[in-house]
């Protein structure tokens, strides 16, 4: 015997929002995502005034005009409104009129746009840093010349002491000094057109794990001057669509700031490990350090820093490189260990 199924067995399955209405606004169908959103069943829906539910005061007469505008096959909409729980929600209205009676007059259909909106702010910020990219680029590039002058004729100098006394000297050590904050300037000024070069993004299918392999071999001198060991946890390689170069970086500054804290700590060891979760590929740096700065420090702002000497920009670059790539990074305290995660579409630009 073939079951007909119910509505409900039909609209609880789809990923949109979905209200019945009667023509006062009163909720007489309510789907499943509707529940989980608003955590309400749906016995304790059904009755309730939709406008309560969904709409705050002050935009209750807009939301009664698009009721009126709605007719059969042409929705009015979209009302976008703030909802709790840091969500953004877009809703369509439509009349129906079905072949038999019903006291449904309105369906309010509605869409979860919170990753949408974060995706446009993420777009917006990075595309305000590719126009201050394009001045920074320019600028760097005429202090760069200086700079590397200055390092010849300190590196003369520094010959000519050598020469002249043999031994450590006030001099030769202000010449030291003097080098190594030009250097600093220098590997801050690469930084920061790495942070702000607009070039374009170039996907393709790389091996992630190999990847990290790479921007782990590029910290192990840092880690072994540090006494610091770096442990890739085992797993299978994993393919995505990813921008390798920029992939690299993201990880390789993750791990270096992992290095700096486990320095410090009792146990002098970086674990990285690569796993799968969904559509992403989240890459997690744990450090057993101190951990990030309590109250809310803003450690992925640009100049941020807690290290002596560091130039505050490698994990706005990680952002970046999430931003770019529609991911995200996070981090935790767990288990007494810091865990630094940086999550990537599988699929280039498809989102989490």
């Amino acid at each position: 015997m073939t079951t007909i199924p119910t509505m409900y067995d039909v609209i609880d399955g789809l990923e949109v929002l979905i209200c019945g209405l009667d023509d006062r606004g009163a909720i007489l169908v309510f789907n499943r995502p509707c529940e989980q959103l608003t955590g309400l069943a749906r016995e304790a829906a059904v009755g309730q005034s939709w406008l309560d539910l969904f709409a705050t005061d002050e935009r209750r007469d807009h939301v009664s005009s698009l009721w009126s505008q709605a007719t059969i096959g042409q929705p009015a909409g979209p009302y976008e409104a703030l909802y709790a729980h840091g969500k953004s929600l877009r809703w369509q209205f439509t009349r129906w009129e079905p072949h038999e009676p019903s006291s449904i007059k309105l369906w309010a259909v509605g869409i979860d746009i919170t990753d949408e909106r974060e995706a446009l702010a993420r777009a917006r910020k990075v595309q305000r840093m590719g126009a201050l990219g394009n001045l920074v680029s320019g600028l760097t590039h005429e202090v760069r010349n200086p700079l590397n002058g200055a390092l010849l004729q300190l590196a003369l100098a520094e010959r000519l002491e050598a020469r002249s006394n043999g031994t450590a000297t006030p001099t030769a050590h202000a010449i030291a000094q003097a080098t190594s904050e030009i250097r600093r300037i220098s590997t801050l000024l690469d930084d920061f057109l790495v942070l702000l070069r607009p070039l374009p993004m170039k996907l393709d299918r790389y091996g992630v794990r190999h990847i990290v392999e790479r921007a782990i071999a590029r910290a192990r001198a840092k880690a072994l001057g540090a006494g610091v060991t770096i442990v890739l946890e085992p797993g299978d390689e994993i393919r995505a669509e990813l921008d390798a170069p920029r992939v690299e970086t993201a990880v390789y500054h993750l791990v270096t700031n992992a290095i700096d804290a486990a320095a410090e700590a009792p146990t002098h060891e970086v674990r990285v490990r690569v796993d799968v979760h969904g559509n992403a590929i989240a890459i997690e740096v744990e450090d057993r350090g101190a951990g990030v700065p309590k109250g809310g420090a803003p450690i992925f702002e640009p100049f941020f820093t807690t290290k002596q000497g560091g130039t505050g920009l490698g994990l706005a670059i990680t952002e970046s490189v999430a931003a770019e790539h529609d991911g995200t990074i996070s981090h935790e305290r767990r288990d007494g260990a810091t865990v630094f995660r940086l999550t990537l579409p599988i699929v280039g630009g498809a989102g989490r």
